[in-house]
């Protein structure tokens, strides 16, 4: 029950932020909720979470969507996303969860200390979009990847949350209808509706900030939060 309640309140506090910055919510979820709940249940129920959010985004500014690099970014990704799911079905659950522990700590940090000051080449671009599907197949972390080539080619906050929104919804629409196929929900009936409930609240609490509050401060404690959920997941799995 306490795992259940832990897990309720990680949706709420990571889809705000979500919904203020247009990525992050999985990407810190995920490291978190796998202890409390395992990969099999928190995999399904945050990429509900997150394409949930995606909607509601949507709703509010669909006008916004750059619907040339939507396309372009969700071909990529969805294309790796295969590999990933591949690998995850095929490498040890254990060495994979060290090696992600290391992956979401190292990208906090680096966000913190070490931010790009230039423009990426163009092949490092397209890589980037290439190991967003492969980790959101392995652990709905794309976003880590895709910000590299989203903060460079899409312009101004309204289309990069919007466009990010689009994008999602895309990615995860592909994702439940496998995790759909496989039966993964018909044991999350009510864990589901409640992560659903929660989502909704998370998105409305993050369009308000979003008006009112800096969006480079969320960024700043969405790293934060990165390096801290990595240290968790590393400490539970060594």
């Amino acid at each position: 029950m306490l795992h259940t309640v832990l897990f309720c309140l990680i949706i709420l506090v990571t889809f705000v932020f979500q919904a203020v910055t247009g990525f992050g919510g999985p990407l810190i979820a995920m490291p978190l909720a796998i202890p409390l709940v395992g990969v099999a249940t928190a995999k399904p129920i945050l990429t509900l979470c997150s394409w949930v959010t995606s909607i509601l985004v949507l709703l509010r500014s669909h006008r916004d969507v750059n619907l040339r690099e939507t396309v372009k970014m969700a071909s990529v990704i969805i294309l790796f996303l295969f590999l990933g799911s591949w690998l995850f079905e095929r490498l040890q659950l254990s060495f994979l969860l060290i090696l992600y522990g290391i992956f979401v700590t190292s990208v906090g940090l680096k966000k913190l200390f070490l931010p790009a000051k230039h423009t990426p080449p163009r092949w490092l671009m397209l890589f980037s979009l290439c190991a967003a599907g492969v980790m959101q197949g392995l652990f709905l972390s794309g976003g880590s990847f895709l910000v590299i080539y989203a903060v460079n080619t899409l312009h101004g906050k309204q289309e990069f949350r919007a466009t990010m929104g689009a994008l999602w919804f895309t990615v995860n629409s592909v994702q439940l209808a496998g995790f759909l196929a496989n039966g993964l929900f018909s044991r999350l009936g009510h864990l589901s509706l409640l992560s659903v409930c929660l989502t909704a609240l998370a998105t409305g609490i993050g369009s308000i900030l979003s008006q009112r509050l800096s969006q480079e401060r969320f960024l700043k404690v969405t790293y934060w939060m990165l390096v801290v959920s990595g240290l968790v997941l590393l400490y539970n799995s060594l």
